[in-house]
Order: C-alpha cells, then sequence, then structure tokens
C-alpha cells in the first residue's frame, strides 16, 4: 500500500531545507557588512584613543640643549623599505625628536631643529613619550628661548 500523502511529505521538507538554506545566505550576506563595518569602527576608536593620549601627555620642560643630530630611519626590507629623516635634541631632560605632526597641524620640523642652538635653554611644549624598545622619544611641538 502506497503513502497518498509521501509526495506532500517530500516537497515539505524540500521547501524546509531551502528555506534553510535561504536563511543561511541572508545571514551571510549581513555578515558581509559587518566586517568592514567593525573594521572602520576599529580604525575610529583608535584614532580617539591616540589624539586623547597624545592630548594627555603634554607637558611644558625646560632644558639646556647639550646636542643635535639627524638620524636616518629605516623602515621594513626589501621591496617594502622606506627610509625617514629624524632630528634628535639631546639636553639635560632626555633626548626629544622634532616631526611634523598632523594632529597638532605643525610642518615646519626642519625650521624649529635649524633654530636650536646648543648651549642654550629653550622652553618647550612637548607630547609623546619615551619608549626605548620602540625608539620613540617625546616630540617637540613649540620651542621658545628662555632663561
Amino acid at each position: 500500500m502506497s503513502d497518498p500523502y509521501k509526495w506532500d511529505r517530500m516537497v515539505q521538507r524540500s521547501n524546509r531545507n531551502f528555506s534553510d538554506f535561504d536563511r543561511r545566505y541572508r545571514n551571510t550576506q549581513r555578515m558581509i557588512w559587518l566586517i568592514p563595518v567593525a573594521f572602520i569602527t576599529l580604525l575610529i576608536v583608535s584614532g580617539i584613543t591616540y589624539y586623547v593620549a597624545l592630548k594627555h601627555s603634554e607637558r611644558t620642560v625646560t632644558f639646556l640643549v647639550t646636542g643635535k643630530d639627524s638620524v636616518t630611519v629605516s623602515h621594513g626590507s626589501g621591496d617594502n623599505l622606506t627610509v625617514d629623516n629624524e632630528y634628535r635634541v639631546y639636553t639635560d631632560h632626555g633626548t626629544f625628536k622634532v616631526t611634523d605632526t598632523l594632529i597638532y597641524t605643525r610642518f615646519n620640523s626642519a625650521d624649529t631643529y635649524g633654530q636650536l642652538r646648543e648651549g642654550h635653554t629653550y622652553t618647550c611644549k612637548v607630547a609623546g613619550w619615551r619608549f626605548g624598545l620602540l625608539s620613540w622619544f617625546p616630540n617637540l611641538i613649540k620651542c621658545r628661548e628662555g632663561k
């Protein structure tokens, strides 16, 4: 004896499987949007965190310049090799760098570096940290000659 509803059950099973596939496909489409949104959010949060941390590291330092140096720094290797020039100022309060910075809208690092004279005392606005493992130095933002 054959089951008269067998065909109906097979069609229902087939429709259910198709709807599961369709649901999984739609969920995958939603996930594709999640990746770039998460990446952009991470970039924005990282940028804001860096900006706030840098602003909180600002301080005013008075020091005597004991030496100056222009250092060539290379990053990467092979085809990805980039070479940068970094101005360093050696003082009685540690080593500082003088670089252009977008956050402080300063793009005259060579002029600032050129105005600093050995044996003179300066009062400078400084931002950043000294982290020897990565060769980070605080950045001189604004300087004026002091007593």
